[in-house]
């Protein structure tokens, strides 16, 4: 089944989270020397929260437009 943009068959939260996490990793690759900031803005904030809590190494976090959720 082929899917057309904004739908995603499985989790896309956590997709876009793992697709987040490979990019850090990519740039972390690309540029070792360079400190790397997450910037998360709305719905971006929520993926970034969760970036914090899996410990994704970055060296800064900011968080725009969020709420905490427990």
């Amino acid at each position: 089944m082929e899917f057309g943009p904004g739908l995603d068959e499985g989790n896309i939260y956590q997709n876009i989270v793992d697709d987040q996490k490979a990019i850090i990793k990519k740039v972390r690759e690309i540029y070792p020397d360079k400190r790397l900031v997450v910037f998360g803005h709305s719905y971006g904030s929520f993926v970034t929260q969760r970036l914090i809590k899996d410990r994704v190494p970055a060296d800064k976090f900011i968080l725009s437009g969020s709420s905490y959720m427990k």
